[in-house]
């Protein structure tokens, strides 16, 4: 792997011309915090079949790891790979009968995780690419690749309930997203091509997966009468906001100490 990352940025490097205090190749990790996470489809169908309330998803931190070249003046492109795991859990008592008051109550635990891989083609403009510190306006476009696994447990006192324990979904989705974000880098005091540390990186993103997915295909034999909402697609982590801060490598300085 380390010769295949120094294969790459050799031949950018190649392609690259200026004053040696610039950060040309740079590799960053960024933590980030989601915020307007939701999924309003599904929990919109989910309380119509479970009679539960509970509509909110809890997120992991966004981990990311990403590569970025300079090619102009003010532009510069990469790529990333970020992750990304939300998690729902429900326990409830529903009633087998809405309807009836003296209706017996079955019991339901719930538990959807969804994780998410997402992979990213980059375009920075940033006006102030030799600057100690810069601002810059990111779009990127790629494809996320979600796992996706909704167990439900069921214990019923009635032996001829339709509503069973079973794996609602189990599956590999693929979707295509984009992601806009603005930024700032704070660089170090240290010329960069002497030193390893590239910048501090502040940055706020928004983020839209046009994912839609058939989540309710399973129950079809749960009722009497097949649902409409059983061939539904519904979007799941639609879209959300991110503040994240990350540092970045100066790849010059690593490619000079591996080809020395």
């Amino acid at each position: 792997m380390k010769y295949i990352v120094t294969f790459i940025f050799f031949l950018c490097t190649q392609a690259t011309f200026g004053k040696v205090d610039t950060l040309y190749h740079s590799l960053y990790f960024s933590v980030g915090y989601p915020f307007g996470v939701g999924s309003t489809e599904f929990f919109n169908t989910y309380e119509e079949i479970t009679s539960s309330k509970k509509h909110n998803m809890k997120v992991t931190s966004v981990l990311e790891v990403g590569l970025k070249h300079i090619i102009g003046e003010c532009s510069r492109v990469g790529m990333s790979a970020s992750w990304l795991q939300s998690n729902f859990k429900d326990a409830l008592h529903q009633k087998i009968y809405p309807k009836s008051e003296d209706s017996p109550y079955r019991y339901l635990s719930e538990e959807i995780t969804i994780n998410d891989m997402r992979l990213l083609c980059l375009y920075d403009y940033c006006p102030y690419l030799k600057k100690q510190f810069r601002t810059y306006i990111s779009g990127g476009l790629g494809l996320n690749i979600s796992n996706i696994l909704w167990e439900e447990y069921i214990h019923s006192p009635l032996k001829w309930d339709l509503r069973t324990t079973g794996t609602r979904v189990s599956k590999i989705h693929y979707s295509i997203l984009y992601r806009l974000a603005l930024g700032m880098e704070l660089g170090w005091d240290q010329k960069h091509a002497d030193y390893l540390l590239g910048s501090l990186i502040l940055e706020a993103a928004y983020l839209y997966d046009f994912k839609k997915i058939k989540m309710f295909t399973d129950f079809a034999d749960q009722f009497d009468k097949v649902p409409i909402f059983t061939t539904d697609k519904v979007k799941m982590l639609p879209n959300y906001f991110t503040f994240s801060i990350a540092v970045s490598l100066n790849m010059k300085h690593y490619l000079g100490r591996t080809t020395s």
